[in-house]
């Protein structure tokens, strides 16, 4: 799990934590929290990333984004190992990803 408290100040888009694996094989999971995201301005809120990390697993890449105009501010992040039982909030690396290429009227 990582996890920090974060707020957003006056975003255009939206925001987030970020957390990616990398395996022998490339990228096996990532999730941005875009299905979760931190919009316009709020206060201070726990925002949390939970995934299964594979044995194999060879990095991990960790971050903040924010899409748009506004700021993204966070504090204490943390990781940590929780049990099995806490549903994980992301998919493996392109399970989400539509069969056809989308959004090209451009």
């Amino acid at each position: 799990q990582f996890s920090a408290m974060a707020r957003t100040d006056h975003s255009s888009g939206w925001g987030g934590l970020w957390l990616r694996v990398d395996g022998p094989g490339g990228t096996a999971a990532l999730d941005n929290m875009q299905d979760r995201p931190l919009r316009e301005t709020t206060d201070w809120a726990l925002a949390t990333i939970v995934m299964d990390v594979p044995d194999n697993a060879r990095s991990l890449s960790f971050g903040a984004l924010l899409s748009g105009a506004g700021a993204l501010q966070i504090a204490g992040p943390n990781f940590a190992t929780v049990s099995e039982t806490v549903p994980v909030t992301a998919r493996p690396f392109g399970e989400s990803l539509p069969d056809e290429p989308q959004a090209l009227d451009f």
